[in-house]
């Protein structure tokens, strides 16, 4: 069965526009029905467009829930990539395994983790996504970027993708045990 996930999470937008879908407490965002649906557009266009993120291929989200919120299942699904979601609080070792097993095209990544993190990720071919402002010094390293600036100037058109739920794997989903 194809399903376009944008079209479905249009109707929940159009029908309930401006209620409450999404509330970060720890940074203190706030999004209605219509702007997750736009934001979540916006997010998928960009991993498209500037990440080339792709059927079959996969990204990691390392990042706290606040963060996390952002590329959840209402993003996930919309695009053409799998996620791949891990415990922030897993050690550094385990996360290391999980991107050796998985080689994620991209990783999503807590600014607090870039200096232990980036080496080890471009060691293993990841672009590195920060989800705030690149910290001073690291504004030019290769393969790294923030989030919001790639948002800048995206579309927040209907991405357009179909996904055959029984053959196109959208999430994986690694747990240290805590959920």
């Amino acid at each position: 069965m194809e399903i376009n996930f944008a079209h479905l999470m249009e109707h929940t937008a159009v029908r309930w526009a401006d209620r409450e879908a999404l509330v970060n407490i720890e940074r203190n965002r706030r999004y209605s029905y219509r702007e997750l649906h736009a934001l979540t557009n916006r997010i998928v266009n960009m991993m498209r467009s500037k990440l080339a993120l792709h059927r079959g291929d996969t990204y990691l989200c390392i990042l706290e829930n606040d963060n996390l919120s952002l590329l959840h299942t209402w993003t996930a699904l919309k695009g053409e990539a799998a996620a791949a979601f891990t415990n922030l609080r897993d050690p550094f070792d385990d996360h290391r395994w999980q991107v050796d097993f998985m080689r994620p095209k991209v990783v999503f990544l807590e600014n607090d983790l870039l200096h232990r993190y980036y080496p080890m990720l471009r060691a293993l071919g990841a672009t590195v996504v920060c989800m705030d402002a690149l910290p001073p010094g690291m504004a030019q390293a290769e393969g790294l970027h923030a989030f919001w600036d790639l948002l800048e100037d995206e579309s927040e058109d209907d991405p357009g993708v179909e996904s055959d739920i029984h053959a196109s794997p959208l999430l994986y989903r690694f747990t240290g045990g805590t959920t």
